[in-house]
């Protein structure tokens, strides 16, 4: 499984909740993220606070061909 996983590595300079620690639940969510996407599916993300549903989506999102899809931020919070 190590080799699905990259290597985390700190930098203090990205702010404290920027912060993506791959984990084997990341890796799988951003995955199926990619996957769903890809092939045409909405994707919704649920789950506690704090599990990483936001920065999995914007790493998603940063990833995507600027040429081809425009998008915006939009923060939600209770």
């Amino acid at each position: 499984m190590n080799d699905v996983i990259p290597e985390f590595s700190f930098n203090p300079s990205t702010p404290f909740f920027n912060i993506l620690v791959p984990t084997t639940d990341t890796v799988k969510f951003g995955f199926l993220v990619d996957k769903l996407i890809s092939n045409g599916f909405n994707v919704l993300l649920m789950g506690e606070t704090g599990v990483g549903k936001s920065i999995v989506v914007n790493e998603y999102l940063m990833k995507i061909n600027a040429e081809k899809f425009v998008y915006s931020n939009l923060n939600f919070s209770a």
